[in-house]
């Protein structure tokens, strides 16, 4: 489990992305334009109001690392939930009898 602290520390940086959302993407529009001002203000803005500082966490243990994206869960966590539903399955086959066999 990822500490408390760390966790609270991606919900922070998600609220600040959003906040500062509108205000990065007219700055950055600036700067392509060739505004030259336009840098040095988008480089005044909070380090942590930028979307690549956010880090993928699993939503059930908060581990870092091993992150799917598809499932929002980390690698530990999707295995365990396979194993799980495997047993799950297992047991069906074993309730449904032989003549009902299907594979799920």
């Amino acid at each position: 489990m990822a500490k408390e602290s760390m966790k609270a520390r991606e919900v922070k940086r998600a609220r600040m992305i959003k906040r500062y959302a509108a205000k990065r993407a007219a700055l950055k529009a600036a700067v392509l334009a060739g505004d030259p001002e336009a840098s040095a203000r988008l480089q005044k803005l909070p380090r942590n109001s930028s979307p690549i500082r956010t880090r993928n966490r699993c939503k059930l243990t908060g581990r870092p690392r091993g992150y799917i994206r598809q499932f929002g869960v980390s690698r530990n966590t999707f295995r365990e939930m396979v194993l799980l539903i495997l047993k799950l399955n297992t047991l069906a086959f074993i309730w449904l009898g032989s003549s009902e066999r299907t594979y799920f």
